[in-house]
């Protein structure tokens, strides 16, 4: 799905983006998360050993918010219901890489290689299926159905 410009722009510049998932009881669990969005659609990194990652599973329907503001005329947000897809972590490699430079800023971070090494790291690829994006006016563009 593409989006606009200025929502991609917003996704590619926001820092913590969170993620809704179901448990297999049907409670529903949201989480704050590392994100990078690239080329239309959104990566996750967590641990195989998480909530998030066992309701995913290899494959799951996920809604993500992106928010940003504290006063009122600041607000915005994007919304956005996806499928989220395990990668296989030596394959996709380097997008973990890109994913763990935006937040260390650089590969000499000292956390950057024990982040990356992690043997228990899980990274999802999130198809977007709708979105809706909105500020303090009210909707903008695209809808959730």
């Amino acid at each position: 799905m593409s989006l606009p410009k200025n929502v991609e722009e917003f996704l590619v510049t926001g820092r913590i983006i969170h993620v809704a998932s179901v448990t297999k009881s049907g409670r529903p669990h949201v989480v704050p998360v590392w994100y990078l969005y690239e080329k239309g659609k959104i990566y996750i990194d967590t641990k195989v050993s998480t909530l998030t990652s066992k309701n995913i599973g290899n494959e799951a329907d996920v809604e993500l918010c992106l928010g940003e503001g504290t006063a009122y005329y600041d607000l915005k947000a994007v919304i956005i219901r996806g499928r989220a897809r395990r990668l296989d972590l030596r394959s996709h490699r380097n997008l973990r890489e890109r994913l763990l430079i935006k937040y260390l800023s650089s590969t000499d971070h000292p956390a950057y290689e024990p982040y990356l090494e992690a043997h228990d790291a899980v990274l999802y690829e999130i198809d977007i299926l709708s979105n809706v994006a909105w500020n303090n006016l009210g909707l903008t563009y695209g809808q959730l159905m």
